[in-house]
């Protein structure tokens, strides 16, 4: 579930995560660098032993079409910890049980931004049973997550945030079990207002990350592709671009489709609509 309007951050941890986004504003010219920085303290504030951080294309509701474009963990220590989350990512990404109802919300409803907690949408018997849990999440020494989506700049495409407490301690043969610290239990609605909260604060910097790629799409064209984005971005028709090009319509419509491909969009009008993220300024040419 997200969070809810009536929900309020309490005074200490609102103070906390001002103090994380602050940090991550110094950093967020190092894409790698405010993502571990983000991770760490996110898993500090919520009590987790690890996160991990996702960008995601082909975000549809159907997890089988889902590409990770990129992601990264901070937390897991151990070896065989970390090579069984590289293997979930890199072969299944996003197919247990929370991931799997998580998507279909965020896309069916069109959210901006979703947070949701595994112990309030798949139950323990479901979770423990579930193949993929087996298969991935348990050799990670991985048991409670939390998963947060947040749509990206980019049709098809959002970032996500994951983080895990461990699987509680296996109970003695004899005697009581010792009761469970803070990081073996759930996590709870404070968790997922806290999550909330702080993906929502992400969104400069993910904004600002996506127009700089954008930009350095734009700085690797052709100087024809260059002077035929230009022109379009000023307005002109193809044919007019033809002319001032002095080249034929067929050359410039090619031109086009290459730069849809190359911009990773189908329309004129999307071409122009994604290329306003960037405050409509192409990059400086480089000095001859």
């Amino acid at each position: 579930m997200p969070a809810q309007s009536g929900d309020f951050l309490a005074a200490r941890d609102a103070v906390r995560l001002l103090q994380l986004m602050g940090s991550l504003a110094q950093a967020r010219s190092d894409p790698r660098m405010w993502r571990i920085e983000l991770l760490q303290g996110a898993a500090e504030i919520l009590g987790a032993f690890a996160a991990g951080s996702f960008t995601l294309k082909g975000v549809n509701g159907d997890t089988s079409g889902l590409t990770v474009v990129s992601f990264l963990e901070a937390g897991l220590k151990q070896e065989s910890h970390q090579q069984a989350f590289l293997r979930e990512f890199n072969n299944a990404p996003f197919r247990d049980p929370l991931s799997r109802v998580c998507l279909e919300r965020f896309t069916t409803q069109r959210l901006g931004t979703l947070t949701c907690l595994r112990s309030e949408l798949v139950d323990d018997d479901i979770w423990n049973a579930d193949p993929h849990v087996q298969a991935f999440r348990k050799p990670t020494g991985t048991g409670d997550c939390i998963l947060s989506l947040r749509r990206g700049g980019e049709r098809g495409t959002c970032h996500a945030l994951m983080a895990f407490r461990p699987l509680p301690p296996v109970a003695p043969a004899q005697g009581p079990a010792a009761p469970p610290g803070r990081h073996e239990m759930r996590f709870g609605p404070r968790e997922r207002l806290l999550l909330d909260t702080l993906h929502r604060g992400l969104e400069s910097i993910y904004r600002s990350e996506e127009a700089t790629q954008k930009l350095s799409r734009a700085s690797g064209l052709t100087p024809r592709l260059r002077q035929t984005l230009e022109l379009l971005l000023n307005g002109d028709t193809e044919r007019q671009v033809a002319m001032k090009l002095s080249l034929s319509v067929h050359t410039v419509h090619d031109y086009v489709k290459a730069l849809y491909v190359h911009f990773g969009v189908s329309s004129r009008s999307e071409l122009l609509s994604k290329w306003m993220h960037t405050g409509g300024q192409l990059p400086k040419r480089p000095e001859k």
